[in-house]
């Protein structure tokens, strides 16, 4: 953060106060010198020319290896999980409802729990730097925050603007994807970038007004990954693939045929949701490269993990009759998925594969963080 230094001269006091920004003043629209980003055409992915295929047969021939890691719990720690972040050695999990961000080391040993106290109101969401510094969204006060790798508070800014979620970059900018109810700085600007004092430096997306943005079918999230920034929002179906440095490269549109959602249905979701139950939309996160894509859909109104081979045209997808390692998916970095098995889910049968630790931790209400490892 800039500060303002106290001087015996007065001068330069009043250059200081001139020519100093602070990151906590409101943002404002005279400031920001940005660029309109050009959307490159999208390529499609047409799931409905697919074939479907049990999620069973996925182990098999998809998964390289896996391992499973117990997590350690106490009063404090999540119940819920709403975002898993694995970095550099470290678990971050977000319980929103609780409005706790518990860290692990690699092993599931708790090292510290973000729990507010004066610090913030709600996590709306929060990411991690290559620095390991930990950045956090309050939802309620708009403030944005960020910790040091051993925990400490650095700074608070107010943001100029309501902000559903975040992903700092390399450069010490700032990727913000704005709340659809945004009526500050950059009303109806969906995907923007921001210097690190939040001026606007890019503006890629808006939101489309014949779409109900308001209806949350699911949380959603930046995914850094093999190198690259993902980002999509439902109900859209688009995926968008950014450089680190920000620059929009890719664009992919997943075509569900037949189960597409009809821009009718699409303007008022809540009057319309028992339609859904003939719908198919992306949801949560969303990876795709030349090879494969995963991530989770919204398949009559169930959630459910795909894993898509381009190559042989097939499409994995999880059973939402059973339960399933793959059922709350938590992280991804191009090779290595995440997952978390929550103890009230487990069964014998559906878990009859899981090694014998893991099955008694679950059975004494313990979590079980997985990981994937993909071909």
């Amino acid at each position: 953060m800039i500060k303002y230094f106290s001087s015996i001269y007065f001068f330069f006091a009043i250059v200081a106060s001139l020519t100093a920004g602070c990151k906590n003043q409101p943002e404002t629209e005279v400031a920001d010198t940005f660029n309109r980003v050009t959307v490159p055409p999208a390529d499609t992915i047409s799931f409905g020319r697919m074939k479907e295929v049990n999620l069973d047969s996925f182990f098999h021939t998809c998964v390289e290896k896996t391992a499973y890691i117990n997590l350690q719990q106490n009063d404090s720690s999540f119940i819920l999980v709403n975002k898993i972040i694995y970095r550099a050695g470290k678990i971050y999990i977000l319980d929103q409802r609780k409005a706790v961000i518990a860290v692990y080391d690699s092993t599931g040993a708790l090292q510290h729990i973000f729990s507010g106290k004066n610090d913030y109101a709600r996590i709306a969401d929060f990411e991690v730097d290559q620095q390991e510094n930990l950045y956090l969204l309050d939802g309620k006060n708009e403030r944005l925050l960020c910790y040091s790798p051993s925990y400490n508070l650095l700074y608070k800014k107010n943001l100029p603007f309501e902000t559903d979620i975040l992903y700092p970059m390399s450069n010490g900018n700032f990727l913000l994807s704005l709340s659809s109810w945004n009526s500050r700085y950059n009303k109806g600007e969906k995907l923007i970038q921001t210097d690190s004092l939040l001026h606007v430096k890019k503006k890629y997306l808006k939101y489309n007004d014949e779409v109900d943005h308001t209806y949350w079918i699911k949380g959603y999230r930046f995914l850094p990954a093999a190198g690259k920034i993902y980002f999509n929002r439902p109900i859209e179906n688009s995926v968008y693939i950014l450089s680190p440095a920000g620059d929009l490269i890719e664009v992919y549109y997943f075509d569900f045929g037949d189960m597409n959602v009809p821009g009718e249905d699409k303007k008022n979701i809540e009057a319309n949701l028992p339609k859904y139950s003939h719908y198919r939309l992306l949801t949560d996160f969303t990876f795709i490269n030349d090879q494969f894509a995963l991530g989770k859909i919204w398949d009559k109104r169930r959630f459910r993990f795909f894993y898509l081979d381009r190559a042989s045209n097939t499409l994995y997808l999880e059973d939402p009759n059973r339960s399933s390692p793959l059922k709350y998916i938590g992280d991804f970095n191009g090779r290595q998925l995440v997952s978390i098995i929550y103890p009230g889910e487990f069964n014998e049968k559906d878990y009859a594969s899981l090694p014998t630790q893991q099955k008694q931790w679950l059975l004494q209400g313990g979590y079980v963080l997985c990981r994937f490892w993909i071909k």
